[in-house]
């Protein structure tokens, strides 16, 4: 090199070594790259020459670009500034690209570093000083850096100035046809239905996306394509938040039948991510079967395909495959999808694959208990903390601590509430203090399974402190999860109250639910509210309060009755199954009977197990009431329904309910027992 460059003219010379750097970078050479771009400023950096400084600008400015590559943005910074220091006031239209594209390198250095603030300063400057420039090259570059404003201002968590960016980017430039500021118009429009998204504005997003489709579907550069397929894929998800699963699958169909064909790895990548998510929307419609078909195109068309970002679609669809299983009650085809995972992507490092791993070892953990081999279960939740608890990423300390509730779960699950107490307390020992919202439901939700192990135990003063702690730590969270189980901590906290024969108490906790949660509109709480006031109007029963424990049951039918979901018609059917009690007691027979009679009349074609309980209980309930009253053809009529209802007639159970002593002696009682032994 040095007899070439002394033996030639400086523009070749500086030629040459800028070749030769370009040659280092391809090969990945990085310190012969630096060194190039050294020898140039070292040869020709004091040239007052301008065909020679273009050389020099643009050796500094590739040099700062390698310096970000080799995560060094404090030197790149440095570099990029020289540039600004030195050539800042040329007038040469070429050097002035240079100087634009190192503010540009700058702003980026300075966004790796975490100066976003900073970042958006330098867009600014760059703006107000080539913004009115009607070069083209030097337009184009503006329009990046409004672009790269619009996205930090997004991650800086400001929506909405971002938007106003994009916007302005539109205005300004929209009219273009340059190809090169088109793929950037793209962009900002991308962007800017991701950040309506953020805000919440579902309608304006797909608005956003359909324009992107409308003005730059049919345009086949392949940049722009990539963008169009991914508004495409933005907008089926944002379809499948609004509700409109139909229209989302719909519009996941499109990119397949569009971009199937296409083999570019960025636009296979959304093919795939528009299979996984079809998958995903047919499973919440209810169609396994569809669900599943979609998981296995992605296997069958993408499995061989050695792409990282490819792959990590495919151990998601098997995943989603193995969870869809398992809801279908194919224990046995979930688990050998999530071993298919372990299989094929077991060895990878890269944090994906690992969180996907941990995931499926989690689902295989639970289907496992859930086939009844609990041994199983355990060494896979306990494989899981052995393999993944020194990782700090966060949702594989989610799966970490969800295998350890899991192990908790099944512990108590085989009678060892000892084993189960301390997997519980080894949640809150490793991830109390997280304050990951994700963790902290798995934490709150150890303290609320503590707690009930706890009062198995016997040991209700322990269980209550629980349930208490619960309450001092998240009681003030919004959070709807979260919220959910602080009002079942103190819905058990009552039960153990009453179990502690303190029926004050354990009124107030009612009292405390119905204030606080009443008017809520989520369906997990309002199951609780209604459960916290059965409980209470139970307890008024067992003070002989019967009057206020009618109303009260009266009060459930009011607000819950008109429910056509399970299981709140369960809670209204035991409520009224409580309330024929309590007039029973009150010597209100006859209405005890109109009670039990509707029971029956509402519920007993239901076919959940739990409803027909209850109504058996009302048949066995609507005997005694008859038996009472000494109206034995109807008491007989009664048991025989009982009977038929629960499968056999349990002469035990009659024969120790005293209010049948009232008929006993009679003959036709004594022969249809006779009958029924």
């Amino acid at each position: 090199m040095d007899y070439f460059v002394s033996n030639t003219s400086p523009v070749d010379a500086a030629w040459a070594i800028l070749a030769i750097a370009t040659a280092y970078k391809k090969l990945e050479q990085i310190p012969n790259e630096l060194s190039c771009y050294d020898e140039i400023e070292r040869r020709f950096g004091a040239s007052s020459e301008v065909d020679i400084q273009r050389f020099v600008v643009i050796a500094l400015l590739n040099k700062g670009a390698a310096l970000g590559e080799q995560d060094d943005p404090a030197r790149a910074i440095a570099m990029f500034d020289e540039i600004e220091h030195r050539f800042g006031s040329s007038d040469d239209p070429a050097i002035q690209r240079s100087v634009l594209k190192s503010l540009l390198n700058k702003s980026s250095a300075l966004s790796k570093q975490g100066d976003l603030a900073y970042a958006i300063a330098i867009y600014d400057h760059i703006e107000g000083r080539f913004g009115a420039s009607g070069e083209a090259s030097i337009r184009e570059l503006v329009v990046s850096a409004l672009l790269n404003k619009g996205t930090t201002l997004g991650k800086l968590g400001d929506p909405a100035s971002a938007i106003t960016t994009f916007d302005d980017i539109e205005r300004r430039f929209g009219g273009s046809s340059e190809a090169s500021i088109q793929k950037s118009i793209v962009a900002a429009l991308l962007n800017k239905g991701v950040a309506l998204g953020k805000q919440g504005d579902r309608a304006g997003e797909i608005a956003t996306y359909d324009d992107i489709e409308r003005r730059f579907g049919a345009n086949g550069e392949a940049s722009i394509q990539k963008s169009v397929v991914v508004a495409l894929l933005n907008k089926g998800l944002a379809l499948g938040k609004q509700g409109d699963a139909a229209s989302a699958i719909t519009t996941f169909g499109e990119i397949e039948r569009r971009f199937s064909a296409n083999g570019e790895a960025s636009i296979q990548k959304s093919v795939a991510g528009a299979l996984l998510n079809k998958g995903m929307a047919l499973g919440e419609q209810g169609d396994r079967a569809g669900a599943i078909a979609a998981f296995d195109e992605i296997e069958r068309r993408f499995g061989a395909n050695g792409e990282a970002s490819i792959q990590k679609w495919v151990a998601r669809a098997l995943l989603n495959k193995g969870v869809t299983l398992g809801e279908q009650g194919d224990r046995a085809g979930a688990i050998a999808a999530f071993d298919e995972i372990e299989r094929r992507f077991g060895n990878k490092s890269e944090a994906p694959f690992q969180g996907l791993l941990a995931s499926a070892l989690l689902n295989k953990g639970v289907a496992l208990g859930e086939q009844g081999d609990h041994a199983g279960a355990i060494t896979t939740f306990g494989e899981i903390e052995r393999r993944f608890s020194a990782n700090g990423e966060a949702s594989i300390q989610k799966s970490v601590a969800g295998a350890l509730l899991n192990k908790g779960v099944t512990l108590g699950e085989q009678g060892d509430r000892a084993g189960a107490i301390a997997a519980f307390d080894e949640i809150e020992r490793r991830f109390g203090a997280n304050g990951e919202a994700s963790i902290q439901k798995w934490v709150a939700r150890a303290l609320l399974n503590k707690g009930m192990a706890l009062g198995e135990q016997s040991d209700r003063a322990g269980a209550i402190a629980a349930f208490d702690e619960i309450e001092r730590r998240f009681g003030g969270n919004s959070e709807a999860s979260i919220q959910e189980l602080v009002v079942e901590a103190l819905l058990n906290k009552g039960v153990s109250l009453g179990e502690q024969d303190d029926r004050a108490g354990a009124i107030a906790i009612y009292d405390e639910i119905e204030r606080r949660f009443g008017f809520s509109d989520d369906a997990v709480i309002r199951k609780s509210v209604t459960k916290a006031l059965i409980n209470r109007n139970v307890v008024l029963c067992e003070q002989g309060d019967l009057a206020g424990a009618i109303t009260a049951f009266d009060e459930i039918e009011r607000r819950f009755g008109g429910s056509s979901e399970a299981s709140f018609q369960e809670l209204v059917a035991s409520a009224s199954l409580n309330k024929g009690m309590a007039l029973c007691k009150q010597g209100d027979r006859a209405g005890a009977i109109a009670i039990f009679d509707e029971i029956e009349r509402r519920f007993g074609d239901s076919g959940e197990a739990s409803m027909q309980k209850l109504v058996v209980k009302a048949l066995f309930n609507l005997a005694c009431t008859y038996a009472l009253e000494r109206n034995v053809p109807e008491a007989t009529l009664a048991l025989g329904r009982w009977a038929k209802s629960r499968g056999e007639f349990d002469a035990a159970a009659v024969a120790q309910d005293s209010d049948f002593d009232t008929i006993r002696s009679d003959p036709a009682f004594i022969e249809f027992l006779r009958h029924r032994s």
